[in-house]
């Protein structure tokens, strides 16, 4: 009787640390899948990495992406006047009446991420373009169908714009495949949005690949986008994960005093049953 009680106690024992790391690996798991999906990892290069990233086996896709510049100011879009104050510091000049080009252009980047219009989701003909920004402006619509201009390689290519809609991580614009296509062969930076397995994943390529290039365009850059439902459900998990990991201590010190009592109970046994059979 008292070894099926012993038995059961063990059982309950190992259940509940069966069910601790159950626990433990879940709420992991859901933190990171929040954190990959609201995160966007890109490469500034001006090497060719595509067998770099075909041959990393934690890389899901990956994508290149065109360099357009800022092309002609006119009435729908301008290059904000930079003001130096008395004391050095300088301030822009804001229309909010028009697009800025400031708006459009990667972060700390002077050029305008470009891809295709099938990656956006769009169907577009040739002539068009549709812009995606990171802050979007009220009362876009007025910029529908007006004119607007980019420079590619030096020239200007022009453009209606069909759409201009939010985008959850950064600014930049949308054209049609098959003009994407014709550019592609001429771009002459290798710009690339990779998509990884895991947020893990993600980190450790962003220490691993820092020197690929030794050149002043070569960065790497992480963006990612938060909102107050996806804030909420971090801090829910960071405090569940904090939780943890004072209960994983706790557990890990009953354990080892679960584990020291079975030993010193066994070699009881052992010494009473020697000294029995002394007798």
């Amino acid at each position: 009787m008292k070894k099926k009680i012993l038995n059961k106690k063990y059982l309950i024992v190992l259940f509940y640390f069966f069910i601790l790391v159950f626990v433990n690996v879940y709420v992991r798991s859901e933190y990171e899948k929040i954190e990959l999906n609201i995160s966007k990892f890109i490469i500034h290069g001006k090497e060719n990495h595509d067998e770099l990233l075909s041959n990393t086996k934690n890389v899901v896709s990956y994508e290149r992406l065109l360099t357009f510049y800022p092309g002609l100011d006119n009435d729908i879009v301008y290059t904000p006047a930079v003001t130096v104050n008395p004391n050095g510091s300088t301030t822009n000049t804001i229309d909010e009446s028009k697009l800025s080009w400031n708006d459009l252009k990667a972060f700390e980047r002077d050029f305008i991420y470009t891809t295709k219009a099938s990656t956006c989701n769009e169907k577009i003909n040739k002539d068009e373009i549709v812009i995606k920004l990171s802050h979007l402006q009220d009362n876009v619509s007025k910029f529908l169908n007006k004119d607007i201009s980019f420079k590619y390689n030096g020239e200007l290519i022009n453009f209606k714009i069909k759409q201009i809609n939010s985008s959850k991580y950064y600014s930049f614009v949308c054209i049609a495949d098959e003009l994407y296509d014709e550019l592609l062969e001429k771009e002459e930076n290798y710009i690339y949005d990779v998509k990884f397995d895991s947020y893990k994943n993600l980190q450790k390529y962003r220490e691993k690949w820092l020197k690929l290039e030794n050149n002043d365009f070569y960065g790497l850059s992480v963006s990612s986008y938060s909102s107050i439902d996806i804030q909420s459900k971090e801090n829910k998990l960071n405090d569940f994960i904090d939780f943890l990991n004072y209960l994983n201590v706790i557990s890990a010190l009953l354990f080892l005093i679960l584990v020291i009592v079975f030993i010193v109970k066994l070699l009881l046994n052992k010494l009473n049953k020697e000294m029995g059979d002394n007798n």
